[in-house]
């Protein structure tokens, strides 16, 4: 949810007026740019790559079920670029 809102809080930190608000949404922007920092979204990370790994024709489903997520979400974009994987073999 936090990555859907990162270009929103991006362009909110230059108008911030007080300082303890660009500091929340300084605090924001950098735990959405490490998505390591959350194990939820290491597991969800490892798990499309397990799927990538077995390639079978149900795995290939669950991950194209993945890649027709929420457009700029992780895991979403991950999901469509192991499909693009998955194609070129």
């Amino acid at each position: 949810v936090l990555e859907q809102v990162l270009p929103a809080l991006e362009k909110a930190l230059p108008d911030s007026k007080t300082l303890e608000m660009r500091m929340r949404i300084q605090r924001l922007l950098d735990k959405g740019q490490n998505p390591h920092a959350d194990p939820r979204v290491l597991r969800e990370l490892r798990a499309l790559e397990a799927l990538e790994k077995i390639g079978t024709a149900d795995a290939r489903q669950v991950i194209r079920a993945l890649a027709a997520g929420a457009a700029a979400a992780r895991l979403t974009v991950a999901a469509q670029e192991c499909l693009q994987r998955l194609e070129a073999r």
